[in-house]
């Protein structure tokens, strides 16, 4: 589980609570992200409440049965998450629908991802995730184990090709796309600015605009969608 606490003053209006955590089977009981009030009452009978919700949608995020009637084992795992500028990010790793087949018996396959949704989108229409990793000497690093953002230091600011005021997610990760619960030893320690990250969402939104490559949802959507030319000539 890891939770990213937005103060009432950042953004303005009250102050929220980003929580997401695996749900083992369980979707009809718990969203696997959500955004909940932060009242300066705690006995307020509104605290931790869903930011919004009305009759059809609210500030929350189920892994649909249909994705856990195909793949039981689907879950969400956040690793790390944080606030830049006016994002929630997570630090994600889940169950790899593209490379694990359906069978329950077969090999499991992981990957990682970042998601990304608006501080002040109450119904989650901004939520995109992207795959991340690292590769190294023709090595493939995709189990993230653990993160930490933070402003460099003016060397290594200089060597990043970035100010020393930008922001830089430091990484683990595992080696190869197996073994969640028991990652190999062999690990990396990778650097992203935080400038990098965000120019390739917005490529990656951008081309889906364009009506180019798919969602990337399939967990989400059941299947996958291709993007849709949304730009007029």
């Amino acid at each position: 589980m890891s939770g990213v606490v937005i103060s009432p003053d950042l953004f303005g209006g009250g102050g929220k609570l980003f929580v997401g955590t695996p749900i083992d089977g369980k979707s009809e009981y718990f969203p696997t992200l959500s955004s909940r009030k932060l009242m300066s009452n705690e006995e307020n009978a509104d605290m931790f409440s869903f930011v919004y919700q009305d009759e059809f949608v609210s500030s929350q995020l189920k892994i649909p049965s249909d994705t856990l009637s195909k793949f039981p084992a689907f879950d969400i795992y956040y690793i790390y998450g944080f606030n830049s500028e006016q994002f929630v990010y997570y630090l994600t790793l889940q169950l790899d629908t593209q490379l694990t087949s359906p069978d329950a018996s077969s090999e499991q396959f992981f990957t990682s991802k970042i998601v990304r949704l608006c501080v002040d989108d109450p119904k989650f229409y901004s939520y995109v995730e992207f795959p991340i990793g690292c590769t190294k000497d023709g090595v493939e690093y995709r189990l993230v184990q653990d993160a930490y953002l933070a402003r460099p230091g003016t060397r290594l600011a200089r060597s990043l090709g970035i100010q020393d005021h930008e922001e830089v997610l430091f990484t683990v990760f595992a080696q190869g796309q197996k073994n969640r619960a028991k990652p190999p030893k062999e690990s990396a320690l990778c650097l992203f600015t935080m400038k990098r990250i965000k120019e390739k969402i917005k490529e990656r939104i951008q081309s889906c605009y364009r009506g180019e490559g798919k969602l990337s949802l399939p967990w989400l959507l059941n299947k996958e969608l291709a993007c849709i030319n949304s730009v007029s000539v």
